[in-house]
């Protein structure tokens, strides 16, 4: 190799990283700045707070107990009707949203609490802001080293092609995909910064009140905590950018075919002996892996990749940079980014295409697709039926239109299909289709290229129809394979008309009323091409008419309902979420089956629920009617969120708090226990729970409170408001059949028999 190349291709990258880096270090530092306002603001709130009720030198915790006045809980609703407004606004967390909706409707909260809501709201609101500009200030670094990079190469060998342009949707998936080994992204890292920042926060102002000291004491350690969190900021900004400029390298060396990378390191005194050891290697593509093979190494790691070239220059120019149309685009040396990047990125696009009318008319038309799929979808879900299309690839939409297809044949006939795939199954493959009978019913496979027009057998006379060919041929095998339906007179009329059709091959008028040659294999064959071309075609053999008739009589149904069959819930999912079609499809049957158990009076009273799915963990919407379904849900996880819409929708509020007495009577301070549980990321939290007789399960007594003291009434009792899992515990174990204690099974019984 040239080594005159390989220090062009070190200096012409490590100007990109040093490039990327400085404009790193400027988003963490406004994002610091953000951190030392916040705490200019939470300061300010705890001396008010503190100012206005100080009694001699100090504030009881008695004192910060007292529940708020009229004047001070009308002037607190109002502060958290605003917050609640910017939060959604913004939207930052919808779990603090929530928290304060419910603080909003309460008609007593202390003053401590109050105070824990106003200085959480800056938390909040400050790491929401930073979610949004880090994952902008990443994304924007992905676009730049992405373009950038192809420059470079392109500049470098002289030559250049088009590249398209990067999809903001593919951008998204890309930066949102942990890269680290612990299977984190930076989203995650900083909400648990957040929370451990909340906590420390909430302990601080907690043991002021219960000390009595002034607030010198507790700012201090939330200014040391808020400092240790800026610092996690700033690490997270470099470190994150770091990554996605080298998989923005990565993935766009691929795209243009380079076959080696190396790494390139900042090597001063501060480079440690991880880097330097890795400082000129190189590997192939394939072992390109942030952190491992390529920087970064560890947080705040400074090194970056670059193309390594063992061939000859020019061939490897040639065949990195030629175009679609067969063509070389030469690129000369004083070539700018701009000057490029308009002629190879921007070419040939109109600025009409992407007018604001055009752009929404494009979102308006997906926005119908999207919708028109989900119902079919939701259709052959209710009807028991299994979708996963996955494997269609490029073939989508052809996909969806022969669910359409499959949906008023199982309208029209009676149905054993139970699954319909698109790709490969363990242990079956179809080179255009296949039907196969399990415990008495029928999955269908389908191989992409049955969608594919000019694999379709023309003598079916199908014309534009064909791609639907596969799927109609297959339906008819699983009608023919039903256990029920395939009596031996059912073959004998199919095997008559079959005769009666061989019988004539060869007759001077055999192309007429030629169904294909595929039909001639066997019986179960003719039946399959027959009912597909008679389906299908708008010029039919007669035989094939005469299949038809015998199919209709043994197999049609005598009335359609429709819809009917599927329950009166809708279905959405999560706004770039990274569930994939096949997991959707495998919760929304999960879904659908859990629905379908409920009792009829619980349907009735949640008819409007939807069911959102791609979220990490399962969780309740109560106001807006909304499950967040958890990716990978089970049936007694929707058991469990519908449980909270019973609750609050179908039962009288004061048998709940009755109950809800009965679970703590004799409870206090003493059987409260905290125990570590995992949160919907994966994280270990610690909860509080209580220790009593009358639980139905361990999660059922959990106390939704920052620490002990905000469980308790003045009395020293346990303030039933903080169990929010009571009723949800118990028809979750009342859906699966679990024994309940007499005063739970009546509590249910009443309102959802």
């Amino acid at each position: 190799m040239d080594e005159r190349s390989s220090k062009y291709w070190q200096e012409r990258f490590r100007q990109m990283e040093e490039a990327q880096h400085d404009t790193s270090v400027q988003k963490a530092q406004e994002i610091q700045e953000q951190f030392d306002r916040s705490l200019a603001a939470i300061d300010g709130k705890i001396n008010a707070w503190y100012q206005r009720l100080a009694d001699n030198n100090g504030v009881s915790m008695q004192e910060a107990r007292k529940m708020l006045d009229a004047g001070e809980l009308k002037e607190f609703r109002w502060n958290v009707e605003e917050y609640t407004r910017y939060a959604e606004e913004n939207e930052i967390s919808g779990a603090w949203a929530k928290q304060l909706e419910n603080a909003s409707a309460r008609v007593h909260i202390s003053r401590l609490e109050a105070l824990k809501i106003e200085t959480q709201q800056e938390v909040e609101k400050l790491y929401g802001n930073c979610t949004d500009a880090i994952d902008h200030h990443i994304r924007d670094t992905y676009t730049s080293d992405f373009y950038h990079t192809a420059f470079e190469v392109q500049k470098g060998i002289g030559v250049g092609t088009a590249m398209n342009r990067l999809d903001p949707e593919t951008v998204e998936k890309i930066v949102s995909k942990p890269w680290a080994v612990d299977g984190k992204n930076f989203s995650d890292r900083l909400w648990e910064n957040k929370t451990k920042l909340i906590n420390n926060m909430h302990n601080s102002l907690s043991r002021m009140c219960i000390t009595g000291e002034a607030p010198d004491r507790a700012i201090e350690e939330i200014s040391k905590q808020m400092g240790v969190s800026k610092a996690q900021a700033g690490r997270v900004v470099m470190t994150e950018s770091a990554a996605f400029a080298n998989k923005a390298r990565q993935d766009c060396m691929e795209e243009l075919d380079v076959e080696q990378f190396e790494v390139v390191e900042t090597l001063d005194s501060h480079t440690c002996e991880t880097c330097g050891g890795m400082d000129g290697k190189h590997f192939p593509m394939s072992e390109f892996e942030v952190g491992v093979t390529a920087p970064p190494f560890h947080p705040n790691c400074r090194g970056c990749t670059c193309p390594y070239f063992d061939d000859e220059f020019d061939s490897v120019g040639e065949r990195a940079a030629r175009g679609e149309d067969g063509e070389t685009y030469y690129i000369p040396a004083d070539t700018t980014y701009e000057e490029w990047k308009k002629s190879f990125v921007d070419n040939g696009v109109s600025d009409e295409k992407f007018t604001a009318q055009n752009v929404v008319e494009e979102a308006r038309t997906q926005s119908d697709t999207h919708e028109m799929n989900d119902n079919i979808e939701q259709r052959l879900f209710g009807k028991g039926i299994q979708v996963n299309i996955e494997g269609a690839g490029k073939y989508q939409e052809e996909a969806f239109e022969a669910l359409k297809h499959l949906d008023k044949l199982t309208d029209e006939y009676e149905n054993t299909v139970v699954s319909y795939s698109v790709g490969k199954i363990p242990g079956f493959q179809a080179e255009m289709g296949s039907a196969y009978m399990m415990n008495g019913k029928t999955s269908v496979l389908v191989s992409p290229r049955a969608y594919m027009a000019n694999k379709a057998t023309d003598a079916l006379k199908l014309g534009e129809k064909q791609p639907l060919q596969t799927t109609y041929h297959e339906f008819a095998h699983s009608l023919s394979q039903s256990r029920e339906k395939t009596d031996p007179q059912f073959w004998k009329e199919i095997r008559k008309i079959k005769r009666e059709y061989e019988g004539i091959r060869g007759k001077s008028n055999w192309f007429d009323i030629k169904i294909s040659d595929y039909a001639s294999k066997d019986v179960d064959e003719f039946l399959a091409e027959a009912f597909t071309q008679a389906k299908l075609s708008d010029n039919p053999s007669p035989y094939s008419k005469q299949v038809l008739d015998v199919v209709d009589k043994y197999f049609k149904k005598q009335s359609t309902d429709g819809l009917a069959e599927m329950p009166d819930i809708k279905f959405a999912t999560k706004k770039n979420s990274a569930i994939t079609a096949k997991q959707k499809f495998q919760d929304t049957m999960t879904v659908s089956q859990a629905y379908n158990e409920l009792p009829i009076k619980v349907k009735q009273n949640t008819s409007d629920v939807t069911f959102e799915f791609g979220y990490d963990g399962s969780a309740c919407d109560i106001w807006n009617k909304t499950i967040r379904v958890g990716i990978g849900t089970s049936k007694e996880e929707v058991f469990h969120e519908m449980g909270h819409l019973v609750e609050n929708y179908m039962m009288s509020q004061a048998d709940v708090r009755k109950y809800k007495e009965f679970l703590v009577d004799g409870l206090s301070c003493n059987d409260i226990m905290v125990k570590t549980y995992y949160d919907n990321a994966g994280n270990d939290i610690d909860i509080y729970l209580l220790k009593g007789m009358n639980f139905e399960s361990e999660y059922q007594s959990r106390l939704y409170v920052s620490n002990p003291f905000d469980a308790l009434n003045g009395d020293g009792t346990i303030n039933v408001d903080t169990l929010g899992e009571a009723i949800s515990e118990v028809f979750r174990k009342y859906m699966n059949g679990e024994t309940l204690s007499r005063e739970a099974q009546e509590l249910i019984e009443k309102v959802i028999l």
